[in-house]
């Protein structure tokens, strides 16, 4: 399963109602340090703070914002109080959106069961209509805008499909890169002292 459908998976079971709040404001504190991590922090703890590192964020207007990751690949933006979406990278190597210099096209996978409340938290809404269950069914798979300009859905094989998928994840900041890589040792040196 990609990790699309995965999002949506965990997105639609942890819905209990039509409506659910998520515990992700407009301030979001950036995760701890990783120096100085106290010997009390358990493996579970390292492990979830991972999901935490910096990630590149989207506006739908455009705007790269960078901010602690989620569960959610979404944040608000605090200076506009508007969604902003993690980012994701094609790495198909014919892409139409890859840079000159070779770089990725990256781009924003929307959640259309995401809200902002009054209150500036996210919330997920259930999908209780047909149009809208279409609509989260349509949405679980991440797709390049840009692929998807020269696709034929309807004419692909299972595997092309698929090919697709796999060429589509999530992008890691360098800095990112760094940060999973400290906790991945913090995380070691803590299962040495077990």
């Amino acid at each position: 399963m990609t990790i699309g459908r995965w999002v949506l998976v965990l997105l639609l079971l942890s819905c209990g109602g039509c409506k659910r709040e998520v515990s992700n404001g407009p301030v979001v504190t950036p995760p701890a340090p990783v120096s100085g991590v106290q010997s009390s922090v358990r493996g579970e703890d390292i492990l979830e703070r991972q999901l935490t590192v910096d990630t590149l964020y989207f506006t739908d207007d455009g705007k790269e914002l960078i901010a602690p990751g989620n569960r959610l690949l979404a944040t608000v933006d605090p200076a506009t109080h508007h969604l902003a979406w993690a980012a994701w990278q094609c790495d198909n190597p014919s892409c139409s959106g890859r840079k000159a210099d070779g770089k990725p096209q990256l781009f924003p996978w929307p959640n259309p069961l995401l809200y902002i409340k009054d209150d500036g938290t996210i919330a997920i809404r259930q999908p209780i209509t047909e149009a809208e269950l279409l609509q989260a069914d349509e949405n679980r798979d991440v797709r390049c805008p840009a692929c998807l300009k020269i696709r034929n859905l309807a004419a692909e094989t299972p595997e092309q499909r698929q090919q697709y998928r796999s060429w589509c994840r999530l992008h890691i900041l360098p800095q990112a890169a760094e940060q999973r890589k400290a906790l991945e040792a913090e995380y070691r040196r803590l299962q040495g002292n077990q």
